[in-house]
């Protein structure tokens, strides 16, 4: 039984970090499937790994670690396709995340409830840009709006995201995340 627990307590943790795991990804990684496939083999590895972890150690930093892995993996199969930061960029940013376990989770529920306040119009143009990964023009077409529209209106968008953010998260006592 007591291996059980373990393993219940493992799957717990997982479930508790799986959304700061995913920021921290998103963060050192461009593409959102991408992001996604990292995330799986994140844990696939953690689940492999689980007799390893310490339980005294921070299990976040520890997952940061395989995490980590995984993007440079990542980054070797689609380096020729994508964008990348370089290697020193990539790692120093790691670091940063790392350092900074809550940053991820904070922000990404701060835009949350900034995107949930936006006019539906707007939302729908964040979602078929970011979510669904469609191009301004294809955006514009879809609305009847020239691209050029679309670009200011993504970046008045955008500008208005950030303020949301800032002030949610100076309301809460994390301006300096």
């Amino acid at each position: 039984m007591k291996h059980q627990s373990e393993v219940e307590e493992f799957v717990v943790l997982i479930g508790e970090h799986y959304a700061s795991l995913h920021g921290y990804i998103a963060s050192l990684v461009y593409n959102t499937s991408d992001v996604d496939d990292v995330l799986q083999e994140t844990c696939v590895t953690l689940w492999r790994k689980r007799e390893e972890f310490d339980r005294s150690k921070d299990f976040y930093r520890w997952a940061c670690g395989f995490a980590y892995i995984e993007v440079l993996r990542c980054r070797q199969r689609t380096a020729r396709s994508r964008l990348w930061f370089d290697e020193e960029t990539t790692h120093a940013l790691a670091d940063e995340l790392n350092a900074q376990p809550l940053w991820a989770s904070l922000r990404s529920e701060a835009l949350s409830r900034c995107l949930s306040v936006l006019p539906a119009r707007d939302r729908e143009i964040i979602e078929a840009r970011y979510t669904h990964e469609r191009s301004v023009p294809e955006i514009g077409d879809a609305l009847g709006r020239p691209a050029s529209t679309i670009y200011k209106k993504l970046i008045r968008i955008r500008e208005q995201l950030a303020a949301c953010i800032r002030a949610s998260l100076a309301q809460e006592g994390h301006a300096d995340v």
